[in-house]
């Protein structure tokens, strides 16, 4: 006499159980927490919201003044450069004025062109490149038998 009711194919009701149990449950766990547990939560749920409110635009300010500071010393380093005598700059000078402002290069902008001020006199592409001695794993245990032994002729290569 059991008779199984034909469903259409779109709802699957055994897929939904999991799902449906789980808000049940947690719906009757906030159910018996009680007035004093409800109000716990939301004051947490809200104190979270309002940190997040002022956390984001603190570090956004952050990053702008950081910003800020770094164009302010980029643009006195660049000024400083113009002000030398024929527009070179001697390179204790240049690299004084890079670190400070803690940047590689200093190029001003005017009329839409793009002017190279101060850069890092890098050295030259190496032409040649050295064969290893050593490989693979061996070559991992060599800085540490270096720094616990005596300076040899294997550390020195």
């Amino acid at each position: 006499m059991d008779q199984k009711v034909e469903q259409p194919a779109g709802t699957d009701n055994e897929a939904s159980r999991p799902a449906r149990s789980v808000w049940l449950r947690a719906r009757s766990r906030v159910r018996d927490l009680g007035l004093p547990g409800k109000l716990l939560i939301l004051t947490i749920v809200f104190v979270m919201l309002a940190e997040v409110m002022i956390f984001v635009p603190s570090i956004a300010n952050y990053r702008v003044n950081w910003l800020t500071e770094r164009l302010r010393s980029a643009q006195l380093a660049s000024l400083a450069a113009e002000a030398s005598p024929e527009g070179v700059v001697p390179q204790g000078l240049r690299d004084e004025l890079l670190r400070t402002a803690q940047v590689r290069a200093v190029a001003l902008k005017r009329d839409a062109q793009r002017q190279l001020i101060l850069a890092i006199c890098r050295p030259p592409a190496p032409t040649q490149r050295a064969p290893m001695p050593v490989s693979g794993w061996r070559r991992c245990g060599m800085p540490w038998r270096c720094c616990f032994r005596r300076a040899t002729a294997h550390c020195a290569s």
